[in-house]
């Protein structure tokens, strides 16, 4: 078997190191990338201007009771407030 000089294990030895960090380097650079634009999109969901308020109608009232309501809000804040009815089954009066 032909043994090569110290000198050039060392070499080759340093050569297949800095190729591996380079590689690293190369794998590194997009994984932040993607990362930082993920954590980004997250918060500004995350951070949103408008909180939910949830109103129960008594037990006389139908579920058209915060109609009037959602209307004045609209109309004093100049955004668009979404509405959401929910009824249990058996329960909605239309």
């Amino acid at each position: 078997m032909y043994n090569r000089p110290n000198w050039q294990r060392r070499r080759r030895s340093l050569l297949v190191l800095v190729l591996g960090l380079l590689f690293l380097g190369f794998l590194i650079q997009p994984s932040y990338q993607w990362t930082k634009t993920n954590v980004a999109a997250m918060a500004g969901r995350h951070d949103s201007q408008m909180s939910p308020i949830i109103m129960i109608p008594g037990s006389s009232a139908t579920q058209n009771r915060f109609d009037t309501l959602v209307k004045q809000l609209n109309k004093a804040d100049h955004r668009r407030h979404s509405l959401i009815r929910l009824c249990p089954y058996n329960w909605c009066k239309f």
